[in-house]
């Protein structure tokens, strides 16, 4: 395989090299942290645009062509992994540092346990529901007369 990484490319000209002086076992992880970071990019791009088919075969695209594309349309794919996969690796360290993901699940189970407290003391769950059903109920009644006045005038 041609290296990927050609730093006579315009994205790589600007950006600098993507491809960082790691020792022997480093290269081949990032090289495929670029990649699934090109595969996430390229999915969230055809989610967010068109939807999720278009996003699965956004990831494949973007992986495809930061795997195996000299040209410009790899080295944005390049570029583009790379960015998402040092956020990753930024994420996983303010997680490591600060215990985010932790802290996040402590106030998610104390915020559901209160919200179930409070259901139980003011039956909000149930509340809503006879609402829901009177409003779905009072609607289709408003609908049918609706039709019904409607029909009678064009006999």
């Amino acid at each position: 395989m041609a290296n990927p990484y050609n730093p006579e490319h315009s994205v790589q000209a600007e950006y600098g090299d993507l491809q960082p002086n790691y020792n022997n076992n480093e290269p081949q992880k990032q090289r495929s942290g670029i990649v699934g970071g090109a595969a996430i990019a390229g999915g969230v791009a055809g989610l967010v645009i068109v939807g999720p088919l278009i996003g699965i075969v956004g990831a494949a695209a973007a992986a495809g062509l930061a795997i195996s594309n000299t040209g410009t349309a790899g080295d944005v794919a390049r570029a583009s992994g790379d960015v998402v996969a040092s956020a990753g690796d930024r994420a996983r360290s303010l997680d490591n540092k600060h215990g985010i993901v932790d802290k996040t699940k402590n106030a998610a189970s104390v915020t559901a346990e209160r919200a179930r407290r409070f259901d139980s003391e003011h039956g909000v769950v149930d509340k809503t529901k006879k609402a829901a059903g009177f409003t779905v109920r009072k609607s289709v009644a408003g609908l049918r007369f609706i039709s019904d006045k409607l029909n009678s005038r064009n006999r």
